[in-house]
């Protein structure tokens, strides 16, 4: 399977700073920030957090609509 990737956050500052103001908001900003250990970016640029167990995540939506979620925690 080949991926080709036609757009990038490089490309669309817009996207890149909603990512930025994800990763912060995760980082820095939720009231359980400290629980989150591992940052994970997938391909596409979603954000999910997950504590040092990895049975906790957290799950950043930053895609700069105006109903965005601030985040979505899941435990397994």
């Amino acid at each position: 399977m080949t991926y080709i990737v036609k757009s990038s956050e490089r490309l669309r500052p817009a996207a890149s700073e909603t990512e930025t103001k994800a990763l912060l908001y995760l980082m820095n900003f939720r009231e359980d920030s400290d629980e989150v250990y591992y940052f994970v970016v997938d391909f596409f640029n979603d954000l999910t957090g997950m504590c040092k167990m990895a049975d906790k995540m957290w799950d950043v939506q930053s895609k700069g609509a105006k109903n965005d979620r601030k985040g979505t925690c899941y435990s397994l």
